[in-house]
């Protein structure tokens, strides 16, 4: 009796476990200024532009990565709660580029962003990237205000001859761009790559292991999985008259080209009774166990795990010593390696 408490308890907490992980929420990500690119970690298939929304995905911790040109890359955590939709903002912080300004005559007066900077000629001054006004004024000559994309590693140099009759700018402008008619449009297409395979594990898959339960030869397993979670599998051993049915709920922790992952299911194995013509006895296990799955795709995936194999000792005893006695390296202890092409 007190085995089975214990499988009960194994079996509540992993199918709670189970459970909370399949629950799924929502979030959005917007940033200031808006369009960045924003990427989770381990989900090299997701590439959204802000306002970005992420619907139904785990209840889970995400870290996230922010990047836009001309502005420093933001790395940060964010919480996907159940059932909900949570909103996330963040400022980026522009990088910096450098300003140069010569006018004849000098001694223009400059303003970056109709905030007073000195007067020309102007040599690197440090600027955030970005689109900004610049006006320069020559006393009893006349202005020059334009819009420019100022970018970190392109300097932008401006060339005013205040004495020409029409102000025109006799600008040389070296990578920088100035903006027509003081109008800047970022592109603001939303690229975004559809998810292939949002956890590792892919909402449909087929499989073949093989491994050991003690048994003389060896036991294999072929099934299929669905929506993450749920395997049901056949498990057959020719040379020791083994054979069964299951099924598995899979909690897996995706680790990018690797996942961890708890599992626990419900096994009937039978085999035929030495001893007794045409005689088949089934045994139900609780099963519980682990593994380990290596990702080379989203598509293929090479995995091992171990599963220990539990029974109401008191309802199966018989059967269980016979099991035993037909099977002397017989184990409730399974290993197994497989293979697995996901859908």
């Amino acid at each position: 009796m007190n085995s089975n408490r214990f499988t009960l308890v194994l079996m509540a907490s992993l199918l709670s476990l189970i459970s909370y992980a399949q629950s799924k929420g929502s979030f959005t990500i917007n940033t200031n200024p808006k369009y960045a690119y924003v990427s989770l970690l381990g989900f090299p298939d997701i590439k959204k532009k802000t306002p970005a929304e992420f619907e139904n995905y785990r209840a889970l911790q995400y870290q996230v990565q922010i990047s836009k040109h001309n502005y420093h890359s933001l790395d940060t955590v964010i919480t996907c709660h159940p059932d909900s939709i949570t909103n996330y903002n963040f400022n980026l912080v522009p990088k910096t580029g450098s300003l140069n300004i010569t006018t004849i005559p000098e001694r223009a007066n400059v303003y970056f962003n109709n905030q007073a900077i000195g007067v020309s000629p102007i040599v690197d001054f440090p600027v955030p990237c970005g689109a900004n006004t610049i006006r320069i004024e020559s006393p009893g000559l006349g202005e020059y205000t334009n819009t420019y994309v100022i970018n970190e590693d392109m300097p932008l140099s401006i060339n005013q001859d205040f004495t020409q009759k029409e102000t025109a700018n006799n600008n040389n402008i070296q990578y920088s761009t100035p903006i027509q008619n003081g109008f800047y449009q970022e592109e603001h297409q939303e690229d975004e790559i559809e998810v292939i395979n949002k956890s590792g594990f892919a909402n449909f898959g087929l499989y073949a292991m093989l491994g050991s339960n003690g048994a003389k030869g060896t036991s294999y397993r072929y099934g299929i999985d669905l929506f993450h979670y749920i395997r049901l599998f056949g498990e057959t051993n020719s040379n020791a008259d083994i054979n069964g049915v299951g099924i598995d709920l899979v909690l897996p922790l995706d680790l990018d080209m690797v996942a961890l992952y708890g599992k626990t299911g419900y096994l009937v194995r039978n085999f035929e009774h030495q001893y007794s013509y045409n005689q088949s006895i089934s045994i139900n296990f609780v099963t519980i166990g682990g593994g380990l799955s290596i990702k080379p795709s989203p598509h293929f995936q090479i995995f091992a795990e171990f599963e220990v194999g539990f029974y109401d000792e008191e309802e199966v005893y018989e059967d269980i010593q016979a099991l035993e006695e037909q099977f002397p390296g017989y184990s409730a202890v399974t290993g197994w390696l497989g293979i697995r092409v996901a859908l």
